[in-house]
C-alpha cells in the first residue's frame, strides 16, 4: 500500500509526512521549538484515528519530558555543560528607553557588547542569540534551556530586533542571551530591565 501524502493534504491536521514508502512513512511536527521526527507502519486508512491520537500523545509526552528536564537544575549540570561567555560581555536593550510611553507593536531592538550573534543550533565561541523576559518578576532557570513561552520569547534566527505585540498598560522587558542550545551562558548574560508604558 502506498499513500501518496504531502505537507499539504497530509489526513493528520498539523503534521506533514515527510516521506512513504510501501511499508512506512515519518511524520515530523513541532515540540516547545524544535523539529521532531518519527518513523511509522503504514496501515489502512482506517486506522488514522489511532495514528492522530498516538501522535497527539506522544508530542504531548514529548514537551513534558523537555519540561522535566529544563526544571531540573541537577539533570541540567549533568547533561548541558554551559558555554562560558567572555569578561565584560553584556546585553541590553537599544529601543525602547527605559520609562518611554510606546504604541502596540513595540519594536525592541537587541544590543550585545563583548560577544556576536550566531543562530541556535550554531556551535561558535563567544556567541549566542536572544530571548526576551517579559512582565517576568522572576528570572527563569539558568542552568537549562530556556523554554519557549508567550513571556518568554525566543529569536533562535539571530534576530536583533522585533516587533511585539503588547496590551495597553506597563511592561517589563528584559534579554537573555542563549548559546546553541538556549542555554544561558556561564556567567550568564542579562541585560538591565527596563519598563515601558504602551497607549
Amino acid at each position: 500500500m502506498r499513500w501518496p501524502f504531502n505537507g499539504s493534504d497530509c489526513l493528520l491536521k498539523g503534521y506533514s509526512i515527510c516521506f512513504t514508502c510501501s511499508r512506512f512513512g515519518a511524520c515530523f511536527f513541532k515540540a516547545w521549538g524544535h523539529r521532531i521526527i518519527y518513523a511509522f507502519r503504514l496501515v489502512p486508512k482506517q486506522s488514522l484515528t489511532l495514528i492522530l491520537i498516538l501522535s497527539k500523545i506522544m508530542k504531548v509526552l514529548l514537551s513534558a519530558l523537555i519540561l522535566s528536564m529544563a526544571l531540573s537544575p541537577l539533570f541540567a549540570a549533568d547533561v548541558f555543560p554551559k558555554s562560558p561567555s567572555p569578561k565584560g560581555a553584556r546585553a541590553y536593550i537599544i529601543s525602547p528607553r527605559n520609562g518611554a510611553t510606546v504604541k502596540s507593536p513595540v519594536r525592541v531592538r537587541f544590543g550585545l557588547v563583548g560577544m556576536g550573534v550566531a543562530p541556535a543550533g550554531v556551535d561558535i565561541p563567544d556567541t549566542g542569540h536572544h530571548h526576551l523576559i517579559i512582565d517576568t518578576k522572576d528570572l527563569p532557570n539558568l542552568d537549562a534551556p530556556l523554554p519557549a513561552s508567550d513571556k518568554l520569547k525566543h529569536f533562535g534566527k539571530g534576530q536583533t530586533e522585533a516587533k511585539i505585540e503588547l496590551a495597553p498598560g506597563k511592561h517589563t522587558l528584559r534579554l537573555v542571551l542563549g548559546d546553541k542550545i538556549h542555554l544561558p551562558h556561564s556567567p550568564a548574560v542579562i541585560s538591565k530591565e527596563i519598563t515601558i508604558t504602551v497607549e
